[in-house]
């Protein structure tokens, strides 16, 4: 588990788990089995698999989705049902433009203790197939501000997060963060086993703003998790 940040009350305290599930009706109970001996309280989900008409749950979780029409891609927030939470709304014009994009992105803001501000948490996929434009990469990290933090299987290599080699998409996505003073918080190690002949990769990151120490009082301590799957 990798601390965001450590200038905080150690009483306000929460467990998450990132995962491309890449089917969650096939992970199901492998998910429940995890947020329940990681005692998690949040679970960032990418590449769910589900078609808008299947309904899906996970006992004690409300669960918020982003579902593609074709039954692909897609993404989902789960929250313990003891925290408050409600969906984050994007504006029309932004959210046409990420589906146009096969991008999938769903924010969910969380209380987690009347002392800390909420909590925002965004789970996203963009496929290797998306050619994103380079000013839709700041539109899309600009979502990370003061306590967020975004999630998700970007599908691109930088050395900067344990890849051997840069992609194209990888040095966008570096050199965006780097322009908005953002966080990367993944510590090098693979989070995509590959298949026979190919390697490891890391192409599930994490993000999060600086946060500057006294900016914020009750700040919320915040472990991650990123769970990996071989792939099918």
């Amino acid at each position: 588990m990798m601390p965001i940040a450590n200038n905080i009350n150690p009483l306000n305290y929460v467990n998450i788990i990132q995962w491309n599930v890449r089917s969650l009706p096939a992970r199901l109970l492998s998910l429940q089995n995890l947020l329940s001996y990681h005692k998690c309280s949040i679970a960032l989900l990418s590449e769910t698999w589900l078609l808008p008409s299947r309904s899906l749950s996970i006992p004690n979780f409300k669960i918020y989705r982003s579902d593609r029409l074709d039954g692909y891609g897609g993404v989902a927030v789960a929250i313990h049902s003891s925290l408050k939470s409600k969906l984050i709304l994007t504006d029309n014009i932004t959210r046409n433009r990420f589906t146009n994009l096969k991008i999938d992105i769903i924010g969910v803001e969380v209380v987690l203790s009347d002392s800390s501000p909420p909590l925002k948490v965004w789970s996203c996929y963009l496929p290797s197939s998306s050619s994103i434009p380079v000013n839709l990469w700041q539109d899309l990290f600009s979502i990370v501000t003061q306590n967020t933090l975004l999630c998700g299987d970007f599908n691109d290599f930088h050395p900067a997060w344990g890849s051997d080699l840069s992609s194209r998409r990888g040095n966008l996505i570096y050199n965006t963060i780097n322009s908005l003073g953002l966080c990367i918080l993944n510590d090098g190690s693979s989070t995509h086993v590959g298949r026979p002949g190919s390697s490891d990769s890391a192409i599930d990151l994490s993000f999060c703003s600086l946060i500057s120490p006294g900016t914020y009082h009750g700040t919320l301590l915040v472990n991650l998790m990123v769970a990996t799957i071989s792939p099918l």
